[in-house]
């Protein structure tokens, strides 16, 4: 299965309020191709997205946030899991694309292209809904559950080490700013220029 083919069924799902966190690599591209919104967030440094992620959901507890996370990035923070299941939040969904490489910096094999299963280990930190993908059918049923229930919801889709390489049209800082402006508006907040008095 391939990743674009994914996120073409994942877009639908999504609502104009729902926050949307990409990691670093193709997969910022391909979604920002697929569905560009303010909503958005794009290539978030490897290891930080769901933590990111998670943060958005506890503060913001009333709307629904989805990571796009990779394999890469999740197994450079697997602590991440453990703080996730521990805290719960009810209206976070983790996606992670696992192509079993590291294909933006030319395709060295991940932990995954061996024995280890990132469902598996979700579901040991505590994540209980936690399931691994391997068709788009399969996709496209748990990603609308994950979307439905209360909880978190943690999604290992096995996809194809194949991708096309599209950019965000705007680097990290604007994309940063944009996404926080959005947040500031839609919930009539102030976050930047915020200081300590």
């Amino acid at each position: 299965m391939k990743r674009f083919d994914c996120l073409s069924q994942l877009a639908p799902l999504i609502k104009d309020d729902d926050l949307v966190v990409t990691t670093l690599g193709w997969v910022a591209g391909e979604w920002f191709a697929v569905r560009h919104k303010e909503s958005n967030l794009y290539q978030v440094n490897m290891g930080m997205c769901t933590p990111l992620c998670l943060g958005l959901a506890l503060v913001l507890p009333h709307r629904r946030v989805v990571a796009i996370e990779s394999d890469g990035s999740v197994l450079l923070n697997l602590g991440a899991m453990t703080t996730l299941a521990n805290k719960r939040p009810p209206n976070l969904t983790v996606i992670v694309f696992d192509n079993q490489c590291y294909m933006a910096t030319g395709g060295l094999p991940t932990a995954t292209a061996g024995v280890t299963d990132l469902a598996a280990m979700a579901n040991g930190a505590g994540i209980e809904n936690s399931y691994s993908v391997s068709s788009l059918n399969e996709f496209e049923r748990e990603a609308r559950a994950a979307l439905q229930r209360k909880g978190p919801s943690y999604i290992v889709a096995k996809v194809e080490a194949a991708g096309q390489r599209m950019s965000t049209d705007m680097d990290g800082k604007e994309g940063k700013y944009r996404f926080v402006r959005y947040i500031e508006r839609t919930e009539g907040i102030k976050i930047i220029g915020t200081a300590a008095k």
